[in-house]
């Protein structure tokens, strides 16, 4: 059933009276949706402590797909854009995949894997569309990752080892402390989405103390890219945030000049005294560190040359290269694994996405989407610099942060649309 939207507030744009961002309301339908969503999610993030609970995410996550499909298609809604290239991509790595991997098994695995998430993926973005707003989604998703940082502060369950690359590393309910590191970054990126929106002292307070607890945690789980890329999305925000501000309103100055004192004073604190200033001193000091990730990339590239239509298969990237692990690059594994058809049907659905935000930034000139606009950009940029080191292609939770603003992005455009009938 069609959901019913909320009273539309009407503002001026060039002289125009339009509709601005009106929300639908949350019927039952969608309300299950969203219930279900938040159980998945959790659910998601137990099954590495709780295997068993595995087979219930699976009937969860069908439950929600099928609700979804009813919802999305009732409401007559198209497919967007970048998710009709996310799917032309994973159905090239299948059907490549088929024919040139050589650990079978393997591959099917990832399959069924990013198979199903895809539809989750799909689902994140759908109701964001549905919703008119990425509340439905973003909240769940904070909440997911805000569970397993709470769990890893109250039980203490960090062992990060003595050295600067000890093997002797987990964090909350990961084996690997990555995760946790990686899930908060996403957690702090969801957060600043509702900072312009919340006017309260106390609910930007809240905010706030949030944000403080995903970047301690990224700092307990001692991952050097999951901080870095935490501050390079932290520095992106405030210019395509607030950079139109500083010359025309002194509390946006000051705001910037403590924040960026306060990031300061973080780093300050991360390399005098942490595991993860002892891992980022050793690889500034020591670039040589690193040198295995280095020859997994050149690898990857020579699997590319070998392979350059097809790759070697989705996850084969192990079998072939003889370093018995991924290739810690979604570049490196894209271009390995699906050959240069699946790397020119992946990649540019960030270009697409870019689009679409400018677009919406030039349709409506309201602070509100000036700012959400921005914060997506950054967001978009800095799991761009996240995929460096992780495989964020077969990454849940960064494509259901990267669906929001697909949803975003097409439900401003239906928007437009509904403007330029009023005119």
């Amino acid at each position: 059933m069609p959901n019913s939207t909320v009273p539309a507030k009407l503002t001026w744009n060039n002289g125009y009276e339009i509709i601005r961002t009106p929300k639908t309301l949350l019927s039952m339908e969608m309300l299950s949706a969203v219930v279900l969503f938040q159980a998945l999610l959790i659910g998601l993030m137990l099954t590495d402590k709780i295997p068993e609970i595995a087979p219930y995410n699976r009937y969860i996550g069908i439950c929600l797909v099928l609700m979804f499909l009813f919802l999305y298609v009732s409401n007559g809604q198209r497919i967007p854009t970048e998710l009709m290239l996310f799917a032309a991509y994973w159905i090239w790595a299948i059907f490549s995949g088929a024919f040139v991997a050589q650990d079978s098994d393997w591959f099917m695995r990832i399959v069924r894997t990013n198979v199903q998430a895809f539809f989750l993926i799909f689902t994140a973005a759908g109701l964001t569309i549905l919703r008119r707003d990425v509340d439905v989604v973003l909240i769940p998703l904070i909440v997911s990752i805000l569970m397993v940082a709470i769990y890893g502060f109250i039980t203490g369950d960090f062992t990060l080892g003595e050295g600067a690359f000890s093997s002797e590393r987990k964090a909350s309910l990961f084996g690997n402390p990555n995760g946790l590191g990686i899930f908060s970054v996403l957690g702090s990126m969801g957060i600043l989405y509702f900072w312009v929106q919340s006017r309260g002292l106390i609910l930007k307070l809240f905010l706030g103390s949030l944000t403080v607890i995903f970047a301690l945690a990224i700092i307990y789980s001692g991952s050097r890219k999951s901080f870095t890329v935490l501050l390079f999305f932290l520095l992106l925000w405030l210019w395509f945030c607030y950079r139109s501000y500083l010359t025309r309103n002194i509390f946006a100055t000051d705001f910037v000049l403590i924040f960026v004192v306060s990031l300061y004073l973080l780093v300050d604190y991360v390399m005098q005294g942490t595991t993860m200033g002892i891992r980022l001193q050793a690889s500034l000091s020591n670039p040589d560190v690193d040198t295995t990730r280095n020859l997994m990339y050149i690898r990857a590239w020579e699997l590319f040359k070998q392979f350059p239509i097809t790759g070697v298969g989705l996850g084969n990237y192990t079998v072939h290269s003889g370093f018995a692990t991924y290739s810690h690059s979604d570049y490196a594994e894209v271009l390995s694994t699906t050959g240069i058809v699946g790397f020119a049907l992946y990649f540019p659905i960030y270009i697409v996405l870019w689009r679409g935000l400018n677009q919406a930034k030039t349709h409506f000139k309201d602070s509100l989407t000036q700012y959400r606009v921005g914060l997506f950009k950054a967001m978009i940029l800095g799991i761009l610099a996240l995929s460096l080191g992780v495989i964020v292609s077969q990454s849940v939770l960064a494509w259901v942060l990267l669906a929001t603003a697909v949803g975003y992005v097409h439900y401003n455009k239906d928007l437009h649309h509904t403007e330029n009938i009023l005119k």
